[in-house]
């Protein structure tokens, strides 16, 4: 039971940190990550329950394709680092 407790308290404090950060104009960094995040989630989820139906092959296809949804939900972020550092350069 203690332990959920500290687990709870991580995660006011993520909640806290993510929300301080979208407040002072870091969504656009911000929110390629955490649509990353919510994919892999999603995908993690449904291969396990595929593979929990002895759909491996299923499961490995979900996985290719969460894969593939999150380095296009993460493309525009990594667009605009190239940029960043082709402009240092």
């Amino acid at each position: 039971m203690i332990a959920s407790l500290g687990v709870l308290d991580s995660l006011r404090d993520l909640r806290v940190t993510v929300s301080d950060m979208l407040g002072s104009g870091g969504g656009t960094l911000i929110s390629p990550i955490l649509k990353c995040l919510a994919i892999c989630l999603f995908t993690r989820f449904t291969a396990e329950f595929c593979k929990d139906a002895s759909q491996h092959s299923v499961a490995a296809a979900v996985e290719i394709a969460g894969s593939a949804c999150c380095l296009s939900a993460v493309m525009p972020l990594l667009v605009s680092v190239l940029k960043m550092l082709g402009g240092l350069i």
